[in-house]
This record gives structure tokens, sequence and C-alpha cells, in this order.
């Protein structure tokens, strides 16, 4: 009897097993279709728009040696969406030399769903526009680096930003937010909203922060 119940209970171990595999991998597929999905509308509303603009494509630095399936999926997801139209250089910024070694160091907010752009020294956008001046559509996969107004990326006339998932309390309050749209600076935001994908632009900022203030961080 004792026996018997010894192999039940493995079996039953067993197929907790699978199930949990099953849907962690399922989950994770999910993640992964929605991250190559909103990098796909974001580069097909960039190709529309701006179609002989070249984008440097900022990816998360911590992934610069070893690309995580999320990170390519991202990059993979603009690429098929420009195709050959544009040059896309894919590039990292540099984090903060405090949070390099101990990320979990950086004060945040905890709803925040860009955690890098509190990490991420946004002088070093600079030097990256310096290095690749013929790329004038910046498209951040990582958020608004904290301090972004004050570099040469945002005093530039020539430069324009796309984000995906931003979380625009970096720029400061909802107006500013919209200057940030109504300006120019800002060209583009794409972002979930369940399972619809949401263009965000200089036309519906405003609409977008008086229904669906959420979808931006506020």
């Amino acid at each position: 009897m004792k026996r018997k119940h010894k192999i039940i209970s493995i079996i039953v171990l067993i197929i907790i097993f699978i199930l949990c595999f099953f849907f962690f991998d399922e989950n994770k597929r999910k993640a992964l279709n929605k991250r190559h999905s909103v990098t796909f509308v974001l580069g097909k509303e960039i190709k529309n728009r701006l179609p002989d603009s070249n984008i440097l494509l900022l990816a998360n630095p911590f992934k610069k040696h070893s690309f995580s399936d999320f990170d390519l999926k991202g990059i993979e997801g603009l690429k098929d969406a420009i195709g050959e139209s544009s040059e896309i250089e894919v590039a990292y910024p540099e984090i903060y030399p405090q949070f390099k070694e101990n990320p979990g160091s950086a004060t945040l907010p905890m709803d925040t769903k860009t955690p890098l752009s509190f990490m991420v020294n946004p002088a070093s956008i600079d030097n990256l526009i310096h290095e690749f001046p013929n790329h004038t559509i910046v498209v951040s996969l990582i958020g608004i680096p904290l301090g972004i107004q004050r570099t040469k990326l945002w005093a530039s006339p020539k430069h324009s930003i796309a984000l995906i998932e931003p979380d625009m309390r970096i720029i400061g309050n909802e107006n500013s937010a919209i200057k940030s749209f109504v300006g120019g600076k800002i060209i583009l935001a794409c972002v979930t909203d369940g399972k619809d994908i949401v263009t965000i632009d200089s036309n519906n900022i405003s609409n977008i922060l008086a229904n669906k203030k959420y979808l931006l961080g506020y």
C-alpha cells in the first residue's frame, strides 16, 4: 500500500511539473509575441511616416553581450517592419557605474514599466548620436532616461524619438508629456492596452492622457 501511494505521489508531482512548465512556456511565448508585435507596429508607423530616415535603436545595455529572447524579439520586430528601406543601428547606452554591478540599488517607482530609465546615463546617448550622425530617429526599447531634457539629443532639431511602453513621468507632468509630442521631439509611442496596440502621436496624446493616462505611466 505504501509503495502504491509513493508511486501515485510521484506521478502527481510529474504532472504538476509538466503543467507548470507548459504554463511558464506559454506565458513566455505570449510575452515574446507581444514584444515583437509592438515593435513591429512602431516600425511600420515610422516606415510610413518617415520612410527615408535611418534609425538608432537603443537596446538593453545589460544584454549587450548576452541577448535574451525578449531583447531579440524587440529588435527583430522593428527590423521586420522596416525591412531594407532604412538603416538600423543597434546601440547600447551606458549604465551608471553604481548600477552596473548592483542594479537593485537604483531608486525607482515600483510600478514603472521602464526600470532602465533610472539607470542609464543620458549623456551616453549624446555620444551615440555623435557616433551615428545620419541616424536621426532614435527608437528606445528601454524607456526614456531620467534627465534626457538636458541632452543634446533633446535640443537637436534634426533628431526625433519613438518609444514603446514608455513611462512618461520621466518627462514630468502630463502637460510636459503633451508638449514633448506636440513639439515634435517624441513623434510616436506604441503601447499595449490589453490585446490591442495603441499608437500615440501629437494628434491623440491629449485624448490618451484624458482617458487612458495609465498607458503612459500616469
